[in-house]
Protein backbone atom coordinates (compact mmCIF):
# COMPACT_ATOMS: atom_id res chain seq x y z
CA UNK A 1 0.00 0.00 0.00
CA UNK A 2 1.58 3.30 -0.77
CA UNK A 3 1.19 6.29 1.79
CA UNK A 4 -1.25 8.97 1.65
CA UNK A 5 -0.44 12.43 2.54
CA UNK A 6 -3.90 13.97 3.47
CA UNK A 7 -2.98 17.03 5.01
CA UNK A 8 -1.00 17.73 2.28
CA UNK A 9 -3.20 16.95 -0.03
CA UNK A 10 -5.54 19.31 2.03
CA UNK A 11 -3.10 21.97 1.76
CA UNK A 12 -2.34 22.05 -1.99
CA UNK A 13 -6.15 21.93 -3.10
CA UNK A 14 -6.78 25.08 -0.73
CA UNK A 15 -3.54 26.65 -2.25
CA UNK A 16 -4.85 25.84 -6.31
CA UNK A 17 -8.89 26.54 -5.39
CA UNK A 18 -7.40 30.17 -4.22
CA UNK A 19 -5.37 30.86 -7.21
CA UNK A 20 -8.03 29.96 -9.21
CA UNK A 21 -10.87 31.86 -7.58
CA UNK A 22 -8.28 35.04 -7.51
CA UNK A 23 -8.21 34.86 -11.49
CA UNK A 24 -11.98 34.54 -11.50
CA UNK A 25 -12.26 37.32 -9.06
CA UNK A 26 -9.91 39.50 -11.67
CA UNK A 27 -12.72 39.17 -14.11
CA UNK A 28 -14.39 43.13 -15.00
CA UNK A 29 -17.91 41.30 -14.30
CA UNK A 30 -17.62 38.36 -11.85
CA UNK A 31 -15.03 40.44 -9.24
CA UNK A 32 -17.82 42.98 -8.72
CA UNK A 33 -20.42 40.75 -7.66
CA UNK A 34 -20.87 39.69 -4.27
CA UNK A 35 -20.51 35.73 -3.07
CA UNK A 36 -22.64 34.34 -0.53
CA UNK A 37 -21.91 30.94 1.33
CA UNK A 38 -24.81 28.84 0.99
CA UNK A 39 -24.35 25.63 3.52
CA UNK A 40 -27.34 23.44 3.17
CA UNK A 41 -30.17 23.78 0.83
CA UNK A 42 -30.84 23.12 -3.32
CA UNK A 43 -31.85 27.09 -3.73
CA UNK A 44 -31.99 29.92 -3.05
CA UNK A 45 -34.79 32.47 -3.86
CA UNK A 46 -35.49 36.25 -4.53
CA UNK A 47 -38.34 37.76 -2.67
CA UNK A 48 -40.52 40.29 -4.12
CA UNK A 49 -43.53 41.59 -2.40
CA UNK A 50 -46.44 39.44 -3.88
CA UNK A 51 -44.20 36.40 -4.82
CA UNK A 52 -40.99 34.44 -4.45
CA UNK A 53 -38.57 33.93 -8.23
CA UNK A 54 -36.43 30.48 -6.46
CA UNK A 55 -33.46 29.47 -8.49
CA UNK A 56 -32.14 25.73 -7.95
CA UNK A 57 -28.30 25.26 -7.03
CA UNK A 58 -26.13 24.49 -9.71
CA UNK A 59 -23.24 22.29 -9.73
CA UNK A 60 -20.38 23.27 -12.21
CA UNK A 61 -17.90 20.62 -12.37
CA UNK A 62 -14.75 21.02 -14.56
CA UNK A 63 -12.94 18.33 -15.87
CA UNK A 64 -8.80 18.39 -14.87
CA UNK A 65 -7.47 15.58 -16.89
CA UNK A 66 -3.95 15.04 -15.59
CA UNK A 67 -1.39 12.46 -17.38
CA UNK A 68 -0.43 10.35 -14.68
CA UNK A 69 3.76 10.38 -16.20
CA UNK A 70 3.10 14.30 -16.08
CA UNK A 71 1.99 13.77 -12.02
CA UNK A 72 5.77 11.94 -11.46
CA UNK A 73 7.52 14.24 -13.51
CA UNK A 74 6.24 17.24 -12.31
CA UNK A 75 4.35 16.87 -8.94
CA UNK A 76 2.19 19.21 -8.14
CA UNK A 77 3.18 21.76 -11.19
CA UNK A 78 1.68 19.18 -13.33
CA UNK A 79 -2.10 20.48 -11.81
CA UNK A 80 -1.07 23.90 -10.89
CA UNK A 81 0.17 24.78 -14.40
CA UNK A 82 -3.44 24.30 -16.07
CA UNK A 83 -4.63 26.87 -12.87
CA UNK A 84 -5.33 30.01 -15.93
CA UNK A 85 -7.45 27.00 -18.28
CA UNK A 86 -9.34 25.70 -15.26
CA UNK A 87 -9.92 29.33 -14.27
CA UNK A 88 -10.99 30.17 -17.91
CA UNK A 89 -13.16 27.20 -17.94
CA UNK A 90 -15.34 28.21 -14.23
CA UNK A 91 -15.54 32.14 -15.88
CA UNK A 92 -17.24 30.76 -19.26
CA UNK A 93 -19.52 28.49 -16.61
CA UNK A 94 -20.05 31.56 -14.07
CA UNK A 95 -20.82 34.01 -16.94
CA UNK A 96 -23.51 31.55 -18.55
CA UNK A 97 -25.24 30.99 -15.14
CA UNK A 98 -25.09 34.53 -14.81
CA UNK A 99 -26.48 35.62 -18.03
CA UNK A 100 -29.52 32.57 -17.98
CA UNK A 101 -30.62 34.17 -14.11
CA UNK A 102 -30.45 37.72 -15.25
CA UNK A 103 -32.39 37.19 -18.40
CA UNK A 104 -35.14 34.82 -16.24
CA UNK A 105 -35.18 37.70 -13.88
CA UNK A 106 -35.81 40.79 -16.19
CA UNK A 107 -37.97 38.85 -18.17
CA UNK A 108 -39.73 38.22 -15.04
CA UNK A 109 -39.98 41.42 -13.35
CA UNK A 110 -40.65 43.16 -17.50
CA UNK A 111 -37.14 44.88 -17.01
CA UNK A 112 -35.71 44.59 -20.23
CA UNK A 113 -35.80 45.98 -23.31
CA UNK A 114 -35.30 44.00 -26.28
CA UNK A 115 -33.35 45.87 -29.08
CA UNK A 116 -34.79 43.34 -32.10
CA UNK A 117 -31.77 43.22 -33.95
CA UNK A 118 -30.95 47.19 -33.80
CA UNK A 119 -27.94 47.91 -33.05
CA UNK A 120 -26.67 49.20 -30.14
CA UNK A 121 -27.73 53.46 -30.30
CA UNK A 122 -28.46 55.90 -27.91
CA UNK A 123 -32.28 55.69 -27.89
CA UNK A 124 -31.73 52.56 -26.91
CA UNK A 125 -29.59 53.00 -23.58
CA UNK A 126 -31.99 55.87 -22.88
CA UNK A 127 -35.15 53.56 -23.13
CA UNK A 128 -32.85 50.99 -20.90
CA UNK A 129 -32.49 53.60 -18.38
CA UNK A 130 -36.34 54.89 -18.54
CA UNK A 131 -36.72 50.87 -18.06
CA UNK A 132 -34.74 49.56 -14.86
CA UNK A 133 -35.70 51.37 -11.39
CA UNK A 134 -32.79 52.79 -10.13
CA UNK A 135 -31.67 53.80 -6.70
CA UNK A 136 -30.47 56.96 -5.09
CA UNK A 137 -28.55 57.40 -1.99
CA UNK A 138 -28.61 59.65 1.38
CA UNK A 139 -27.19 62.06 -0.83
CA UNK A 140 -29.35 61.93 -3.99
CA UNK A 141 -27.08 60.51 -6.32
CA UNK A 142 -28.20 57.70 -8.84
CA UNK A 143 -27.18 54.29 -8.61
CA UNK A 144 -26.81 53.71 -12.85
CA UNK A 145 -26.88 50.40 -14.20
CA UNK A 146 -23.68 49.43 -15.91
CA UNK A 147 -24.23 47.94 -19.09
CA UNK A 148 -23.13 44.40 -19.84
CA UNK A 149 -22.24 41.73 -21.92
CA UNK A 150 -20.93 38.82 -21.87
CA UNK A 151 -18.07 38.90 -24.20
CA UNK A 152 -15.81 40.62 -22.29
CA UNK A 153 -14.53 42.69 -25.80
CA UNK A 154 -18.00 43.52 -26.62
CA UNK A 155 -18.70 45.20 -23.33
CA UNK A 156 -15.14 46.98 -23.70
CA UNK A 157 -16.57 48.13 -27.22
CA UNK A 158 -20.07 49.69 -25.63
CA UNK A 159 -19.03 51.42 -22.91
CA UNK A 160 -16.03 53.08 -25.43
CA UNK A 161 -18.72 53.99 -28.02
CA UNK A 162 -20.92 55.23 -25.00
CA UNK A 163 -17.91 57.79 -23.55
CA UNK A 164 -18.03 58.71 -26.93
CA UNK A 165 -21.64 59.70 -26.23
CA UNK A 166 -21.23 61.28 -23.10
CA UNK A 167 -19.07 64.57 -24.73
CA UNK A 168 -22.13 65.38 -26.93
CA UNK A 169 -24.46 67.80 -24.69
CA UNK A 170 -28.07 66.60 -26.00
CA UNK A 171 -27.47 63.01 -25.01
CA UNK A 172 -26.11 63.95 -21.67
CA UNK A 173 -29.59 66.06 -21.21
CA UNK A 174 -31.57 63.38 -22.08
CA UNK A 175 -29.60 60.74 -19.88
CA UNK A 176 -30.44 63.62 -16.67
CA UNK A 177 -33.95 63.84 -17.30
CA UNK A 178 -34.41 59.89 -17.36
CA UNK A 179 -32.66 59.87 -14.10
CA UNK A 180 -34.51 63.18 -12.79
CA UNK A 181 -37.91 60.71 -13.89
CA UNK A 182 -36.53 57.98 -12.11
CA UNK A 183 -35.80 60.23 -8.84
CA UNK A 184 -39.49 61.36 -8.81
CA UNK A 185 -39.99 57.56 -9.15
CA UNK A 186 -37.64 56.76 -6.46
CA UNK A 187 -39.23 59.54 -3.84
CA UNK A 188 -42.68 58.29 -4.50
CA UNK A 189 -41.99 54.78 -3.80
CA UNK A 190 -39.70 55.74 -0.37
CA UNK A 191 -43.00 58.14 0.89
CA UNK A 192 -45.30 55.13 0.57
CA UNK A 193 -43.20 52.42 1.97
CA UNK A 194 -44.34 51.12 5.41
CA UNK A 195 -42.10 51.38 8.28
CA UNK A 196 -41.70 48.49 10.40
CA UNK A 197 -41.91 48.91 13.98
Amino acid sequence: MLPDFPRIKHALQEAIARAIRQLVEQHPTLGQIQKVTVFEGHSTALQETNHKLASPLERVSLPVPVDRHAIIEKGPDAVSEQIPSIAGQLMAAQLGMLVREVTRATDHTGNVVHAGGQPFSQDLYIKALDTVEMQFDSGGAPSIPELFHPDPRLNAQRQRVLEEWMKDPAFVKRIEESIETQRRKWNDRESNRKLVD
